[in-house]
């Protein structure tokens, strides 16, 4: 793996938690340790995965990411 490729997976897994952290802040009325807290708990992991997995699925239809 490239460093170039490296960089693109932990921009894209960051960018993912940031997704789902901002969701769980909205809906935890704008309280950043509840948002926090909840995105370590299963459910948060979950959607991380999952919004990391379709962000990298597009990007590979798209035939970036490499």
């Amino acid at each position: 793996m490239t460093p170039y490729l490296i960089g693109n997976l932990l921009g894209r897994l960051a960018v993912s938690y940031l997704l789902v952290w901002g969701a769980l802040f909205v809906t935890g009325r704008f309280d950043a340790r509840t948002a926090f807290a909840r995105s370590r708990r299963w459910y948060g992991l979950l959607a991380v995965a999952v919004v990391f997995t379709l962000g990298v699925a597009g990007a590979l239809n798209r035939g970036g990411l490499t």
